[in-house]
């Protein structure tokens, strides 16, 4: 029963936090105080999260770099316990799996592949789905050397997605925090082709990735 209600809370944090990201991707754009961020220096998941962002720096809004750079400067947070790192983990597969590669898939004209990862569960066989999309589209392009651009991009976050389901349930620690890593992987992979920078799909990402990490800064507590 404790791990039952465990899982329930953990379940409902896990959805507000999407339905949460999900109202960014319909507002559009996110405003510059959404880049002010919560301390996140104490999980190695967030940080893992944050620090793969910086691969795109020069493009990243300033107020957000500088407070990524702010977090993964600091020496002096109280590290997270292996309970909260592994929410953290949870919550960022979550995000991988059911909204980021769905979207991905949807703009490239994968309706059904995207409604099948939407259906997954994490923890679990979370990445099953993502898989399978990531199988179908590399099956698709196999003997074609003009992939259309979109559908790169689903390929390129199904499969981050599906590793980041596979890390989130992994037995060593040091695994899981990497869950964050992927999730960014998957964000930024299925965001940009070939390093092209769109400049309506980066305003998108960065508040996105802003919200994402607000969210995950503060994972849900279990039950005492």
């Amino acid at each position: 029963m404790a791990s039952l209600a465990r899982r329930s809370l953990l379940t409902f944090g896990l959805t507000a936090g999407v339905c949460a990201l999900g109202d960014v991707g319909r507002r559009g754009p996110a405003p510059e105080p959404m880049f002010v961020l919560k301390p996140f220096a104490r999980y190695r998941t967030v940080r893992s999260f944050a620090g793969c962002l910086l691969f795109y720096d020069e493009e990243m809004p300033l107020p957000l770099r500088r407070a990524i750079d702010a977090e993964l400067d600091r020496a002096d947070a109280v590290p997270a316990t292996p309970a909260q790192e592994r929410q953290c983990a949870e919550f960022f597969a979550w995000l991988a799996v059911r909204s980021i590669a769905p979207r991905a898939l949807r703009r490239a004209g994968y309706d059904a592949l995207a409604a099948d990862c939407e259906k997954q569960l994490i923890p679990g066989n979370g990445g099953g789905a993502c898989s399978v999309a990531q199988h179908t589209i590399g099956t698709q392009y196999a003997y074609s050397s003009s992939e259309p651009p979109l559908a790169v991009l689903a390929y390129e976050a199904s499969a981050r997605a599906s590793t980041a389901a596979f890390y989130a349930g992994h037995e060593d620690i040091a695994v899981v925090t990497q869950t964050g890593r992927c999730c960014a992987e998957a964000l930024l992979g299925g965001s940009f082709y070939d390093n092209d920078i769109d400049t309506a799909e980066a305003s998108w990402l960065w508040g996105f990735a802003a919200t994402a990490i607000n969210t995950a800064a503060r994972p849900p507590k279990s039950p005492g």
